[in-house]
């Protein structure tokens, strides 16, 4: 599934949400890693959503290198932050974080 069809960025949050719901994490990974290539400026949706794959696929070097070339813009996003937060509990061992559920979003079920 090809996210240049789609126009805005709720649009693009639906259409990952969507492919979530599937299972399909790496679909989901895909289209985030294409978008994110492909555009100069990283939008938030697309790196929220390639974050938390990352994190459902417990891909937790990915999710760090992720982190790590966001934009310092990027990285201030609530959203983004507080997924950042729980891969850095998962890394770090702290049970306290590394507990939480992710955010609704993050959920297809």
């Amino acid at each position: 599934m090809e996210v240049d069809n789609v126009d805005g960025v709720e649009d693009k949050g639906s259409l990952y949400l969507s492919e979530l719901k599937k299972g399909s994490c790496q679909e989901v990974i895909d289209m985030c890693t294409r978008e994110e290539l492909d555009r100069a400026d990283r939008d938030p949706v697309t790196m929220k959503f390639l974050l938390a794959a990352h994190l459902m696929k417990e891909e937790l070097d990915e999710a760090r290198f992720l982190w790590q070339r966001l934009p310092a813009s990027l990285r201030r996003h609530p959203e983004l932050e507080e997924l950042w937060g729980i891969a850095r509990g998962v890394i770090q061992g702290d049970p306290a974080t590394s507990t939480s559920p992710l955010p609704p979003y993050c959920s297809p079920w």
